[in-house]
Formats: structure tokens, C-alpha cells, sequence
């Protein structure tokens, strides 16, 4: 602007010019005359719509009854700037209600009288205001989130220069902000052998990737410390604005994690070591203990006939003692064989009646009639096949025929295979012997539990049969079911899936 038009800009309207249109009805301005004394002479229809008053309220009254400006200005400011000649904009604020505007004062000169007047335009501006104010809450909020985050934060520009860190940056690397400030952020904290590294880091980002990785960085003192990275770029109308980088510190992390890997190795290491402990002892008991039951059995067939009836009882209690080791020994070797991970099941169709139950009873009904029990089968469903393991299957229902047989000692035991009213096979073993107490139901699948301990106990056993059962059931998808009642019995009930 040249200095012509500052000096007409500069110089009062004229009153006699203007008059007309200030107070036209029509004018779409909001529009208020002064005098010296900012005692309100006249409002225009617009000026009174925006601010909501009316002219014979406001009329000879101040206008900073009505109106206030902000901190950067006041109205004493104002009548020493128009003495001046000068046009002057402030922001104000009604007094009454959240209403922002943007005013416009300025001297008017009247020729037929002494004293001047001064002209005010009102543009409201409330709305913008409002978002300003809100955006500026939310920046302030952003600012101290940025500031106060637990993980480092870098902002970067196009050029990947340093413009912004935040406190825990600070913390992390060593640097303030001044001394680091517009310098390329990789030449300063990637080591000398991640170079390469971070070259790709910062070609991926520029390509609009958002990368996370877990890598090492070094700080000020040129120490070096395990860091994940996170990187992404901000746009704005398709343009790059900015980077933003986040750090965080994952050297415990990564020391946990080397401790985990070390004691999951190490126990790895013992499993294996006891698995093949426990298959060598279970070798060299059971390779002598079948020579002596085979022993046993060859003199029993020679002397059946010439020795006396306690002489017979004895090989009866010789094999019996013998069918127990072996049987113990094959729960221990299964339980290891399931917690270490080493079985692998093998699934195949099975005829759960012909090939799994038939079997079974056939097997037990001789350890049943040693009791003088009798196991009662019934098939209730018509070619029962499904995919399962069959062995998984199998040893759930020895384990359950087995304990049920050995937990009862008068009455019967019943197994019975049918289908449910969802279509699913259900396996059910039902005794009638001395049944499971409420407390020990919610641990009775827990190695090596059992309802009665110590030396006193009432019945023999390792307290792994209903353990096995549980984890053979979660191996095949079966889900098992038990009503009992202490002294009456119990029913077992395995739902395939």
C-alpha cells in the first residue's frame, strides 16, 4: 500500500457522507455511533439484532456495559489510537452471553459540531470462535499428552529433521531439544551397524508404511539399549507434513524374554530327562517283574495239582500284586508321556461298541467276577462310528471301569452307549459303590489326588486315573459329566463330539 492510500485511510469518515447510510434500515452491517465518551448515540437494526438489545436500552449508555474487549486491548487504548486518525480492530465479547465479534472503530468528523463521533462495525465471529477455543483445548491437551507420554515421541519433518521430543525422549536418549533440533534424527541415534538398518526404516516410512520394529538405538553417552520402534507419517490434503516416531525402552523386556527362554529350555531339559528316566526304571521293573510272573505262572501250572488250597492262594495274590505294578507303572508312564507333549494322537473312524467297549468289558469282566461284580453293556445306538483316537478313548473308559470296579463292592456296574437329543455318542458308566463326598468333586482330576491318604487309606491306588480320563477327554474333544452322592454311587458321562 502506498502512502497515499495510508493517508486517506488514516483521515475520518465524515459524518454528512456517511449519515445516510448508517442509518439506513436496510444496511446488512452492524452498525453503532459513539461519542468521546463511548456513550452509545445511535444502533442500527442489524447492530441491535446480532447483539440482542434494543435502542432504548442502550441508548446514552457506555458501550462497555454491553461490550469488553480482550487482554491485548481495552477501551482506553481505543480513544487514544483514534485521536490518531487511525482505524482499530479488536476482538469483544457480550457481556451478557458467550458472543464473540470482530469490531472495526473509527473517527467520524462532523462539520457542524465540535465534538467527533466514533463508528463501530460489528462481524459477529461466536462460531469460529468456539471452534477456535475448543481446538486450542485440544491442542493443549495433545501438547501436554505428547509432552508427559510414557514412551519417547519425536516429530520429524519432510526431511525426517528433528522439530519436536518429548519428556521421556529426553530421558531415554539424553539430548534436549536445542541441541538436536533440525538435525536428521537417524545420523543421531542409530549405531554405526544398524545404518543399513535404518535405511530401510525411513524408505519404508516415506513409502507410507506404518512400521514397528524391535532393533537398538544409541543414546547421548553412546550406550546402546534395546528400543521398539514405531513410525508413521501424517498427511494433510495428500501432503506430508510431518513423521512421527515412538520409542519405548524394551530392554527388561528383552532380558525377561532371554529368562524365559533360558528356563523353558532348561525345563525342557528335565522333561526329557525325566521322561527317559522314567521309561528306563519302567524297563527295569517290568523286564525282571515278568520274568517272575511268568515263573510264577509256569510253577503254577506244575504244582496246581499237588499243592494245598493256601499254596494256591498265594499265586493268586503273587499275580494280583504283579497286574497292580504293572498298572501303576502304565499310569506313570502316560501322565509323563501327557505333560511333556510327547503323545501324538492319531485319529481314525471307530466303531466305538465293536472295536473300544466290547474289548474293554471283555478284558475287565474277569478283574469284575474277582469281586463278584459283573459288568452289565448295553449298546442303545446302531453303528456307532466316529473319528476319534482310539487309544485317547480307550484309556478313558479303563480308567472309569476300572475305578468303578475297584470303588465298589456289592450291586452292579453298568456302561451304556447311546446318542443324546443333540445327536452326539454318550458313554455312561454308573456303580453303585461308595460314591465321591461334594469336596473332593471340584479336585478329584488333579495328579495324584484322592479322596483318602497316607497309609490308612481304604483303597489302593495313585490318584492319576481321573487325571488321565480329564486329559485324554481335552485330547479327542470329549466333554465329561459325574452325578454322585456319597455311600449310593456314581455316574460318569463322556459326551463325543
Amino acid at each position: 500500500m502506498n502512502d497515499n492510500n495510508k493517508n486517506k485511510l488514516s483521515k475520518p469518515f465524515k459524518y454528512e457522507v456517511i449519515s445516510k447510510f448508517i442509518t439506513s434500515p436496510n444496511s446488512s452491517l452492524a452498525i453503532c455511533i459513539l461519542n468521546e465518551q463511548l456513550k452509545i448515540v445511535f444502533a442500527n437494526h442489524s447492530f441491535l439484532e446480532i447483539t440482542k438489545l434494543s435502542l432504548r436500552m442502550t441508548k446514552g449508555k457506555n458501550i462497555k456495559e454491553y461490550l469488553e474487549t480482550n487482554n491485548e486491548f481495552n477501551f482506553g487504548h481505543l480513544i487514544d489510537a483514534l485521536k490518531k486518525n487511525r482505524v482499530i480492530t479488536s476482538e469483544l465479547k457480550n457481556c451478557y452471553r458467550e458472543q464473540y465479534f470482530e469490531g472495526a472503530f473509527s473517527k467520524i468528523k462532523r462539520t457542524d459540531e465540535n465534538e467527533d463521533l466514533i463508528l463501530l462495525i460489528l462481524h459477529e465471529i461466536t462460531e469460529k470462535k468456539l471452534i477456535i477455543n475448543k481446538l486450542s483445548v485440544q491442542q493443549a491437551y495433545l501438547e501436554a499428552l505428547i509432552k508427559n507420554a510414557p514412551i519417547g515421541i519425536v516429530i520429524l519433518d519432510s526431511e525426517f529433521r528433528i522439530e519436536q521430543i518429548n519428556n521421556e525422549f529426553s530421558n531415554m536418549f539424553g539430548y534436549q531439544l536445542d541441541e538436536i533440533k533440525g538435525k536428521e534424527l537417524p545420523l543421531i541415534i542409530s549405531p554405526s551397524k544398524f545404518i543399513n538398518e535404518t535405511k530401510e526404516l525411513v524408505k519404508r516410512i516415506s513409502g507410507g508404511e506404518t512400521v514397528s520394529l524391535d532393533t537398538i538405538r544409541k543414546r547421548k553417552n553412546k550406550t546402546t539399549f534395546n528400543v521398539n520402534i514405531s513410525a508413521t507419517k501424517v498427511h494433510v490434503e495428500n501432503s506430508v507434513i510431518s513423521f512421527i516416531i515412538l520409542f519405548k525402552d524394551i530392554t527388561l523386556q528383552k532380558i525377561i524374554e532371554k529368562e524365559i527362554i533360558k528356563t523353558k529350555e532348561e525345563s525342557e531339559r528335565v522333561e526329557k530327562m525325566k521322561s527317559n528316566f522314567i521309561a528306563q526304571i519302567s524297563h527295569e521293573i517290568r523286564t525282571p517283574l515278568n520274568l517272575v510272573m511268568s515263573s510264577t505262572s509256569l510253577i503254577k501250572d506244575i504244582l496246581e495239582d499237588t499243592v494245598n488250597p493256601e499254596v494256591k492262594e498265594l499265586f493268586g495274590i503273587i499275580d494280583e500284586g504283579g497286574q497292580r505294578i504293572i498298572r501303576t507303572i502304565d499310569l506313570i508312564l502316560n501322565m509323563s508321556e501327557l505333560e511333556s507333549g510327547g503323545y501324538n494322537p492319531v485319529k481314525r473312524e471307530t466303531n466305538i461298541d465293536c472295536d473300544i467297549l466290547q474289548q474293554i468289558v471283555s478284558e475287565l469282566s474277569i478283574l469284575a467276577k474277582r469281586k463278584n461284580l459283573s459288568i452289565d453293556y448295553k449298546c442303545l445306538t446302531v453303528n456307532p462310528v466316529i473319528l476319534t483316537d482310539t487309544y485317547s478313548l480307550s484309556q478313558i473308559i479303563i480308567n472309569l471301569l476300572d475305578n468303578a470296579i475297584k470303588y465298589t463292592e456289592r450291586g452292579k456296574i453298568s456302561l451304556r452307549l447311546l446318542k443324546d437329543r443333540n445327536n452326539k455318542y454318550n458313554v455312561e458308566i454308573s456303580d453303585t459303590g461308595i460314591g465321591i463326598s461334594k469336596k473332593f468333586v471340584n479336585q478329584m482330576y488333579l495328579p495324584f489326588s484322592q479322596e483318602e491318604s497316607g497309609y490308612r487309606r481304604s483303597y489302593d491306588g495313585t490318584g492319576l486315573g481321573l487325571s488321565l480320563v480329564k486329559k485324554y477327554c481335552d485330547i479327542i474333544g470329549a466333554s465329561i459329566k459325574v452325578k454322585t452322592k456319597k455311600g449310593v454311587g456314581t455316574k460318569f458321562s463322556i459326551i463325543l463330539n
